[in-house]
């Protein structure tokens, strides 16, 4: 809000919300938050404001308790944009630059020169965003699974897979935006199984394409990040990220139960086996 109202050239209350000897968030926070209602603005002795201010301030206070919001904030396009902008994990660093710069939507910044630096993973959190940001129907993860596990157990029928996270407790929606599992085989050792999980991974991009699309964003020894769809199915063009990571046989359940069960149980669990 401070910047805004630099930008429109009122700098007196910009500099009343901002400067540290007179800032208001500052006083705010020393006298009375929470605040429950803007006529407790009135107490506070904040003799740098003049009526200009001091009245912008409590107008401000009570179009937050009335609406949640303030309207000139939502409808300015450099704040929209910012706030956009510091939703890219990858980029939140550079929001205000681009700001700065005049970008103001996803377009801007794909068709910028800056995008030529990207990393490919920034270049993939700025095209994707919207498809990356919605949340994942739990029958829509599901059926991921149910094509993962089909094709890995025609190639190799001890291969396991197994989802991870609000998905494998069959909420309605999954709490993140992408489905994650973890893959392991009984007779596969450490020093096989980086090349095994390189199979995996060919095996799932050569066969699972016949069902849906299925693409790499981001590969490693032993994880890797797809981008995958089912238009046939659900009859949309949203792509979902699925993360697959291997585990060795022996770590499988204790790995299973950190990624799947509640934050209390592992708690326990760890100091169970630490005891131990």
């Amino acid at each position: 809000y401070a910047d805004l109202q630099r930008r429109r050239g009122n700098i007196e209350i910009a500099e009343a919300y901002t400067l540290p000897a007179a800032g208001i968030i500052d006083n705010l926070r020393k006298c009375c938050l929470p605040i429950r209602s803007a006529d407790e603005v009135k107490h506070l002795r904040l003799r740098f404001l003049s009526g200009p201010s001091k009245m912008d301030l409590k107008e401000k206070v009570e179009e937050v308790h009335l609406h949640g919001n303030i309207a000139e904030l939502e409808e300015d396009p450099a704040i929209t944009a910012r706030k956009l902008f510091l939703n890219i994990p990858g980029l939140i660093h550079l929001a205000d630059d681009f700001v700065l710069k005049g970008y103001r939507n996803l377009d801007d910044l794909l068709k910028s020169k800056e995008a030529a630096s990207w990393t490919s993973q920034q270049y993939r959190e700025v095209k994707y965003f919207e498809h990356l940001k919605s949340r994942i129907a739990t029958q829509e993860a599901v059926l991921f699974e149910m094509l993962l596990k089909d094709h890995l157990s025609e190639w190799n029928r001890d291969v396991v897979v197994s989802e991870t996270g609000s998905v494998r407790r069959r909420e309605l929606w999954a709490r993140t935006q992408d489905v994650r599992f973890i893959v392991t085989h009984p007779s596969i050792s450490s020093g096989e199984s980086s090349a095994f999980f390189k199979e995996v991974v060919k095996h799932v991009l050569q066969t699972v394409n016949g069902a849906s699309d299925w693409e790499t964003w981001l590969e490693g020894a032993h994880s890797v990040m797809l981008k995958a769809r089912i238009p046939q199915v659900f009859n949309r063009t949203t792509w979902r990220r699925l993360t697959l990571r291997w585990v060795p046989f022996d770590e499988w359940v204790p790995q299973l139960i950190d990624a799947t069960g509640h934050s209390r149980f592992t708690e326990k669990l760890a100091g169970r086996m630490a005891d131990k």
